[in-house]
């Protein structure tokens, strides 16, 4: 004996699942693998006597000083303060900073809106984005 009902439906066929996620237009780039080795003590000591003498620092020797701690640490804001008041003094404008809540200062220059009116934003994966 056999039971009549309803004939099953054939089920849609679905796509295999993707073996890799689509990257999405936005997403930040990969980091960089592991950190930079320490800078030795007399890297750091040429670099802050550099500084001391208001000489240009390349890239490499910005990179030095952002491993300074304690003493050098205190050492290199003294020599900062130094260099921002006599730019200030230069500019006619000695002991006075000034700042504006509403300025934006982009940390990069990718951007989600789509407002058209942004001067700063660039299309992900565009040569000028990189």
């Amino acid at each position: 004996m056999s039971v009549d009902g309803p004939t099953p439906r054939p089920r849609p066929q679905q796509p295999p699942p993707a073996t890799e996620p689509a990257p999405q237009p936005w997403s930040a780039p990969a980091p960089e693998p592991g950190p930079a080795p320490a800078p030795s003590g007399s890297a750091l000591r040429r670099v802050l006597a550099r500084a001391r003498d208001g000489k240009t620092l390349d890239q490499g020797e910005a990179a030095i000083l952002l491993q300074a701690r304690g003493d050098q640490l205190t050492e290199l804001l003294g020599y900062a303060a130094r260099a921002r008041d006599a730019g200030l003094e230069r500019a006619g404008r000695a002991g006075i900073i000034t700042f504006s809540r509403k300025v934006f200062i982009p940390l990069t220059r990718l951007c989600r809106g789509r407002w058209g009116y942004c001067t700063i934003d660039t299309v992900p994966g565009s040569p000028s984005a990189t």
